[in-house]
């Protein structure tokens, strides 16, 4: 999925390209072409090796071309097809406009219009005719020779509009301009009101089916793959990592469960501001950033450029997470009571219900989120506090506090979930620590870095990697269990319940028959991730006998499980990769590499500045616009093969094996001095080496000397 700040600068860099040309030439479109996929090229070599596409160079589409592009079942085709009918001339087609949307670009072209989707590191770059005709057009994308491939470029009289990306993992859809958007997403910036609208159907719904369903797959879904894929026409834009910047800035666990975040006001409000604070910024401060990237209209950062955005993030691809002293100490807390619920003196493992009931508070530092809290008239402080708590935080006389009157908090007024009986909140269970923001709601930009800690990287087969400050939950962890307000009857009637469900025998599935010939209804082996979302309920079922049920001293419903082992959550699918590992996979490190990392500057087709002799040093340089361009002399080449040859080398050693190699390498130093002193006879030593080494001299402070009358 494209990420919102992405989206936001493919476009910046296509309009402010429009807005220089659109009234000095002709933007009639004239041709379409592209980059054929291995199998394409495959195919043409087969029929005639000397055509464009069969030597892997870019080749123009006419009105009988079927190339389609896109992810999987869901390809479309690359010349213009309207209702399934194509169209036999580009006759009447202007550029009118670029238009965006959370997780796309919109090109107008009059009576009809070519949605783009940005799938994966796509990049649009504006080349004048000269670029693209005598470089890009000239070098084969075969063995990625070009460093990129076209995935299709519009051209136009002196300029061609290029999508490009290593894969062709880019989707066009073209549509009526009279008819809606073939895609349609929120721009939560833009739309806020709507937005928390849309989010407020998504906790209506998950009311409705329950939350904390036992027998659900939904709900053990990690929220994250669920604002990520099922939401994603609402979270516009939210992809990999800005998933874990915004959950690292509300304060939650990249992996709690979905109706875990739902189900609690003040969690979906913090997650709301999050993403808001993200999209503020990119609107905000993105062209300060970009601006010195363009060389011309084609964007061509260098590593400088594309390090600065390492100052965005939080907590992805880094070492090291600064944060106030505050946020440390809540961290440490975390820490240490999730270690105490993982330890039993009788050395029984047992399933605990994770939650604020026993002191597990969310780590939320709202400095992170502050834009969000202070510069927008909607701002969800109540939810996120209470409304109690947020008039006196935010330093407003009591009565005075503006009515809930968003979206969100009406949706959780309606179902009940902020027990206003009197027009208030009371006692909402927020999983903030009461006390820490009393003292200040906000910390300076000083205070905000005075303490740090590790960042921790979780991968696992088949999924996205997520970073986080916080441990992934124990083995033996369920979702929290009780009810939304703290009312002890309902807590009581919820413990019950709960009690209830736990002691319900589990349902023996029905055994695989042998190895046979499948039949109609049979279905394939489920994946681990499968088993893991199908398991239902996360007190083990599958066992042979029924759970054991426990309660603490505070009354909170714990398991004992006579088959751990069972318990099967999608967290434990994660492992934290060591540090190691971690730190080849920095923002930094990535940067350094022939990798991209993630962000607006990070793509295969950027522009390459190649600096020459001079006495202007690095200010000499020229633009090139591919690898192996036809533009640099041959000692150029030469170069930049030998650049891209040793960065390729250090991408195939890791930072862990390099320091690996060093302590081995320090070792065999260390013992080879060791053996050579040992080897050492008496009768070989000459008296000057006998002799005892000078006293090392002592230096004196200026303090030491001004009392001992030196100075």
């Amino acid at each position: 999925m494209p990420e919102y700040t992405e989206v936001l600068a493919c476009h910046y860099t296509l309009r402010r390209w429009f807005d220089d040309v659109k009234d000095k030439t002709c933007l009639k479109l004239q041709g379409i072409s592209a980059d054929g996929t291995k199998a394409e090229i495959q195919a043409a070599k087969k029929e005639d090796a000397t055509t464009r596409l069969a030597q892997g160079l870019v080749y123009p589409l006419n009105c009988t071309s079927r190339i389609k592009r896109g992810s999987k079942t869901v390809q479309q085709y690359v010349w213009p097809h309207i209702d399934e009918q194509t169209l036999g001339t580009l006759d009447g087609m202007v550029l009118r406009d670029v238009i965006r949307t959370p997780r796309t670009i919109v090109l107008d072209f009059g009576q009809y219009g070519v949605q783009v989707q940005l799938l994966t590191h796509t990049l649009a770059q504006p080349y004048t005719h000269e670029q693209y005709h005598d470089e890009i057009m000239q070098v084969s994308c075969i063995d990625n020779r070009r460093g990129f491939r076209v995935g299709f470029a519009f051209e136009f009289e002196e300029y061609t509009l290029a999508f490009l990306s290593a894969d062709l993992l880019i989707s066009p859809n073209w549509f009526k301009m009279c008819d809606p958007y073939p895609h349609q997403h929120i721009d939560l910036y833009l739309e806020w009101p709507r937005f928390l609208k849309a989010v407020g159907g998504i906790v209506q719904d998950r009311h409705t089916a329950g939350f904390y369903a036992v027998s659900r797959k939904c709900q053990q879904r990690l929220a994250t793959t669920a604002i990520r894929e099922e939401h994603g026409h609402i979270f516009g834009g939210i992809g990999v990592y800005t998933v874990s910047e915004a959950f690292a800035r509300a304060g939650l666990s990249v992996f709690l469960k979905q109706d875990e975040v739902w189900a609690c006001p003040s969690r979906t409000a913090r997650l709301c501001e999050a993403v808001w604070t993200i999209a503020h910024r990119a609107h905000t401060q993105l062209r300060t950033l970009i601006d010195p990237c363009f060389a011309g209209y084609i964007l061509a950062p260098t590593i400088d450029h594309r390090l600065l955005y390492s100052y965005w993030l939080l907590v992805h691809g880094k070492q090291h997470v600064f944060m106030p002293v505050r946020t440390k100490a809540l961290l440490l807390a975390y820490e240490n009571r999730l270690a105490k619920q993982s330890v039993w003196p009788d050395g029984i493992a047992r399933g605990w219900c994770r939650g604020e009931d026993i002191g597990l508070h969310d780590v939320f530092e709202p400095t992170w989120i502050r834009p969000a809290l202070e510069e927008k008239d909607l701002s969800l402080g109540q939810l996120i506090f209470g409304e109690l708590d947020w008039e006196v935080l935010n330093d407003i006389e009591p009565g005075m506090s503006p009515f809930l009157t968003d979206p969100l908090s009406a949706t959780y007024r309606e179902l009940g979930m902020l027990r206003s009986s009197d027009g208030r909140q009371r006692d909402m269970l927020t999983y903030l620590h009461p006390l820490t923001y009393f003292d200040g709601l906000f910390v300076s930009d000083e205070a905000s870095r005075a303490a740090r800690a590790e960042a921790r990287l979780y991968t696992s087969q088949g999924q996205k990697q997520l970073w986080t400050i916080l441990p992934v939950f124990p083995r033996y962890s369920v979702s929290n269990y009780s009810v939304v307000v703290r009312d002890p009857a309902q807590l009581k009637a919820s413990r019950a319940r709960i009690l209830t469900e736990l002691k319900k025998p589990p349902k023996r599935k029905p055994k695989k028959p042998a190895n046979g010939p499948k039949t109609k209804g049979s279905k394939a082996k489920p994946t681990v991730e499968a088993q893991a979302l199908d398991d239902e309920g996360e007190c083990g079922e599958g066992t042979e006998e029924s759970p054991k049920i426990i309660l603490d001293e505070d009354g909170n419903p714990f398991l004992s499980c006579f088959k751990p082992s069972s318990i099967i959550a999608p967290f434990d699918l994660y492992s934290l990769a060591p540090s190691g590992e971690r730190n080849t996979k920095t923002f930094v490190e990535v940067v350094k590499s022939l990798q991209v990392a993630v962000g607006p500057l990070e793509y295969c087709a950027l522009g390459q500045r190649v600096v020459r002799a001079g006495p202007k040093g690095k200010d000499n340089w020229m633009l090139v616009v591919c690898n192996d361009s036809p533009r640099l002399a041959e000692h150029y080449l030469e170069r930049q093969r030998a650049t891209l040859a040793r960065k390729s080398k250090t991408k195939s050693k890791s930072a862990a094996a390099a320091a690996a190699a060093t302590a081995r390498k320090r070792k065999l130093k260390r013992n080879a001095t060791q053996a050579a002193l040992q080897n050492v006879r008496p009768d070989n030593i000459s008296p000057a080496d006998t002799q005892p080494r000078p006293a090392k001299r002592v230096r004196l402070s200026i303090d030491a000397k001004l009392a001992q009358g030196l100075m």
